[in-house]
Formats: C-alpha cells, structure tokens, sequence
C-alpha cells in the first residue's frame, strides 16, 4: 500500500517537476514582450505562483491591470464576506466577483485627503490605499480570481501562447506604467533564433546569417549585463519570429560571440550602411567602406516653386523674370512664336488684341493648326482641353506666370513634353548622362501629384534618371528616380507639411513655431549629427540620435529639401537620404555582399570589428564597454 500510495504521490507531482526553473548553467536573459492593460496566457501545462500559493493552471488564464484611474490617489476595499456589506453606505462603486467586492473610490488630489476617507469608512474593512503610478494585478481563471503585484509562470512541457502568439522560456507579470508588464526569460540561443526580424527582408547566404547570430548574440549580452535590454534594438517575436536557416546558424554558432580585450565588445549593427559605415568611437568601431558606388547631391537652377514655369524655362520658350509681372502684347507675340516653333506649328499666328483674351485666342488657333476640333471658338477648345478655364479668362491682365502655365499646359496635352530615361555616370565629381556633362540643369522629383521642384536632389553612380532637352538639344532639366535601384544604397525619401513636423519635434524641443530646418554639422561620411530647429528669434539643435527619433527618418544621411505655398513661405519639407540605421558597427547588406564574395563570418566580423576576436562558450560573460 504505501508503494502504491508513493506511485500515486509521484504521478500527482510529476506534472509541478516538468516545470521547474532552467538550469542556471544555461544562458538566459529576460526580455519585456508586453506592456498592456491584458494579457491572455493559454497553453496545456503551466504553473502560476503568487507569493507562496502555486496554482497548476491547464487550458488559459488571464491578467487585467486595475489603474487607479485619473486619481492621483484611489483607495480599494475587498474581500467581504457577503453581498450585504455594500448597504453600510461605501457607495455605487462595487465590481462583484464572487464573494470578493473591489472598490476603487473616489479620485484624491492629496495623500492626506485619502487617508482621510480610509479613516472614515475603514472600520473593520480591509483597505488599501494606492499611490499614484501604483496598480494591481487581477488573475482570471474561469471562476477563480487572484490579486497581487507579481505573477511567476514556469511552462510546461508545451509552448505557452501570451495573446495567441508562442513564446518559449518562463515569465513574471508585474506591474507597468500603462497596465501589466510581461517580461520572458529565455535562454540567450532561442532569444537569437526569435530575432530573425533583424535580418534584411531577403534571403541572405549562410555566412553572413551566421555573422549576424554572433553579433546579436554579443549585443544581446552586452545589453543585458548592463542592464537595459527591453527588446528595444531587437525585433524579437518569440517563436513566430524564427526562420529554420537562421536557427541553424545561430546553433552552428553556439555561444560564440565577439571579444575585444578579453572583454564582450560592443556589437552594434545596421541594416545598410548607404555605402560607408560611420565611426562608432571605439577602437575596433572605424568607419569601413562597403562598396564603392559614388553618389552625389545636384543643386538645381530653378526658379520657380511652381514646376510647370521652371519646365517652360527648361525647355527654352522663354525667362520668367517675375510671374506676377503682366506681360505686353509684344513679348506675348514672341513667346508664342517660339512656342509654335518648339511644336513645330505650320502657322505664326499673330495676336489681335492685348492682355489674356488675346494670348488665348491665339494659342487655340495654333493648337488648333495641330491638332483639329470641330470647335469653331478657339477659347472654348482650350476651355474643352483642360488647358485653360472660365474664371481664368475672365481676368483680362495676362502676366508671365499665366502665359507659362498656359504653354505647359497646351505642350502636355500635345504630347510634346518628353522625358528621356538613361543611366548615371559619377566620375571625378562629373555627372555624365547619355555621355554628356549635366551641369546647370533644373532639378525635379516625384510627387504624389506628379513632378515637384526640388532645390536639390541625391543621385548615385548607374542610376537611371529622367531627362529633358532643350529647344537646342541639351540636357536642361533632370528628376530623380524614386527609388535606390538594385536596394543596396537604400536611397530613401519622406515629406513633412511644416504644421506635422512642428507637432513632433515639439515632443523633444519647446518650440512654438517651424520657420526652418538648417543642418549645422555634419560627420567625415556626411551624416547629419548636428540639426537647428529655427523659430523667428530663436533656435534649438537635435544632435545624434534624437534627429532620426524626432524626425522619424531611417537614418542621419541626408539632405533637406523645402516647399513653399504662394505667398513664398515654407509650407513643407523634403528629406532624401541613404541608408538605414545609424551607420555603425556591421553593416547587413555589407555581410551579405562580403558573404557572396566568398567570405566567411569569421572574416566578415573581423572586417567590420576589426581588432576583436571569436570565442565560443560566451566569453566568460564578462562586461564590455559601450
């Protein structure tokens, strides 16, 4: 009897041993998954402890944070002993669950104020008071509920699910600022597996995957050891982040991991580099350069904010001094004539009366001239073509930047706008195109409209670009592609209205208004490590990092272009930049273009740290310098 009683004994625990903590010679390290108002855990084996009680849970489970609310001060009672209680005049705010009563009540601005009201309605109740910040932790299980401030969950056997995603590893549910905070502890070698995220979004050769499991292995410990690794520079998704090549790279690289001085190094990495990497300002952090494709930033000669009136000038039909200056009847004539003589008219059609009307009765019968209409009034054809509408021709005075906006828009509804494509050549600070020099050219870039004028553009060696030629045949004007071709440089670009990127900034500086953005510094590569932020009398500097956070850019490497509305303000601004990240340590593409060379990770990881050395069993875990 007492062997069959021992058997029985066994049988009933067996399932709390499968549950144990990881052995501590296995490398773990926690990381915050969640910060939420709830969390639903489910899975088929998994034991919860609060405090001394160790409740076996099989099927799910659920964590609600209570909040004090807006209060600064909120007082809880609970655990009466039956539904009665709340007639003794505590108030309406009663939440039942079973035989427990939870009360948060009233909203303190003060401390003393609170007490107060303990002192009065606490006579054999038991109270909590909680402080502002503070909050409490509900468990639900089915019909059973829990309180407390810490929850510990060691798994079983099976993968635990937190919100219908799976984790591995055991974890503690604590308090957070925002609700519940779920943090996992993981062994370091299935953390390296769930940041397959961290990888470029393409396939990569073996190599450089095993170069990227040392280095997040390292950067991981490094970060760990000195205390704030919050899963904040790794995109870990748990098991539903792992991808089968990268988890065999990261196993045939088992617990190596980078040494500088017989010390974990400093392992920052970045997605691409744009090129060259930046000095990470340790010995074994230099700037590297990656590849060798030149780029180059052109200035353009426009004008004009409006691009159909920089397009006209580009073309060669003729200068716009001032646009809002009206325009005689005589160089009206002239314009016209070369406009016909650009589209090749059979016809100089002279213009019989001054001012808008006149200039428009006679580039409808040019048109016309090409391209036939049963319209007998000419007006109404260009009314008819989108060249022109009624409220335009109403207003008789015709100034230059009405006759340039008409002749755009008759040369686009002709077809007689046409954009080359060909391909860039960067040499000795030389922009070659179709083998001729670009030099003095206007500069465009695309809009979600269509072109835009830009001040300037980025263009890298072998990128194909749009092109137009002037009434003499030189390249006059040229827009850049949009894209960073075959995904190495990453040539990026993004558009702030003034009003939303006054908004963000304003969560970092204390300005009132967005007048401009002017680049103060800027590294050996090119990077921007020092930005003014200008107000009409005033202005503030973003350095570093904050750039990128403030403005929500991918990375430092870029230049600003702006827009302006009518009155000659900046309504917009422009950035088009290179690169992802912040350009030190291991650039991803770099690896991957190293790894398709023929290079191993060995050797990659000695280019990028150059000085450092591999070794396996974790480096004896020591501190490194960051």
């Amino acid at each position: 009897m007492k062997r069959l009683s021992l058997i029985f004994l066994t049988l009933f625990l067996l399932p709390f041993c499968s549950t144990s903590i990881t052995p501590k010679k296995r490398r773990e390290i926690g990381v915050i998954i969640l910060r939420d108002k709830k969390a639903e855990f489910s899975g088929r084996n998994f034991l919860i402890k609060v405090g001394k009680k160790r409740l076996r849970i099989t099927g799910k489970v659920t964590f609600t944070s209570i909040l004090p609310g807006e209060s600064y001060y909120s007082i809880q009672i609970g655990s009466f002993s039956s539904p009665d209680e709340k007639k003794k005049g505590i108030g309406e705010f009663f939440l039942k669950v079973e035989k427990n009563y939870l009360l948060l009540h009233g909203k303190y601005s003060t401390r003393g104020n609170a007490l107060k009201e303990i002192k009065r309605i606490g006579k054999g109740f038991p109270i909590k008071l909680w402080e502002k910040g503070e909050s409490a932790i509900r468990l639900s299980e089915g019909k059973n509920i829990h309180y407390g401030e810490r929850f510990y969950i060691y798994p079983g056997p099976d993968i635990i699910k937190i919100d219908g995603k799976p984790y591995r590893g055991h974890f503690v549910v604590t308090q957070g600022a925002r609700g519940i905070k779920v943090t996992e502890f993981v062994g370091i070698e299935d953390f390296i597996k769930g940041c397959y995220k961290n990888l470029p979004a393409f396939s990569s050769p073996f190599e450089a995957l095993k170069a990227n499991a040392v280095v997040l292995r390292t950067l991981a410990l490094n970060k760990y050891l000195n205390g704030n690794l919050e899963g904040k520079d790794f995109k870990y998704k748990g098991i539903e982040g792992e991808n089968p090549l990268f988890s065999r790279a990261v196993e045939q690289t088992k617990g190596e991991v980078v040494i500088y001085e017989g010390k974990l190094a400093y392992t920052p990495f970045t997605l691409s580099c744009g090129g060259i990497t930046e000095t990470g300002g340790l010995p074994y952090l230099p700037s590297r350069k990656c590849w060798d494709r030149k780029w180059k930033t052109i200035e353009g000669v426009n004008n004009h904010y409006d691009p159909s009136l920089n397009v006209i000038e580009a073309l060669g039909i003729f200068d716009i001094d001032d646009e809002d200056r009206e325009v005689d009847k005589a160089t009206a004539q002239k314009w016209l004539w070369n406009f016909s003589s650009y589209i090749s008219a059979k016809k100089f059609l002279p213009i019989e009366e001054d001012g808008k009307i006149g200039f428009l009765r006679a580039l409808g019968k040019t048109i016309m001239e090409i391209k036939p209409s049963d319209t007998v009034e000419p007006l109404e054809y260009l009314i008819d073509l989108g060249i022109v509408n009624e409220d335009e021709i109403r207003e008789k005075e015709l100034t230059e930047g009405d006759a340039a906006s008409f002749l755009y828009s008759a040369l686009d509804v002709l077809g007689k706008i046409k954009w080359e494509k060909g391909k860039v050549h960067i040499s000795n600070n030389t922009i070659l195109l179709k083998n001729e020099k670009v030099r003095d050219v206007e500069t465009f870039r695309n809009g979600k409209e269509g072109l835009v004028s830009a001040e300037k553009i980025m263009i890298i060696d072998g990128e194909t670009l749009k092109f137009i030629r002037d009434k003499n045949g030189k390249i006059s004007a040229i827009a850049e592609n949009g894209y960073s071709g075959n995904g190495e440089e990453r040539i990026w670009r993004k558009k702030y209205s003034s009003d939303s990127l006054r908004k963000r900034i304003q969560s970092y500086l204390p300005i009132e208004e967005l007048r401009d953005l002017r680049v103060s510094e800027r590294t050996s590569t090119g990077r921007v490590s020092k930005l003014s932020i200008m107000e009409d009398d005033h202005s503030y500097s973003l350095e570093g990092k904050e750039i990128m956070e403030a403005l929500s850019l991918p990375s430092t490497w870029f230049i600003i272009d702006r827009e302006y509305d009518e009155d000659g303000n900046i309504s917009g601004f422009f950035f088009c930049g290179r690169g992802e990240g912040n350009g030190v340590g291991m650039c991803q593409l770099g690896a991957i273009r190293k790894a398709k060379k023929g290079k191993n990770y060995r050797e990659i990881l000695s280019f990028f740290y150059p000085g450092t050395e591999i070794r396996r069993n974790y480096g004896g875990i020591s501190k490194g310098k960051k």
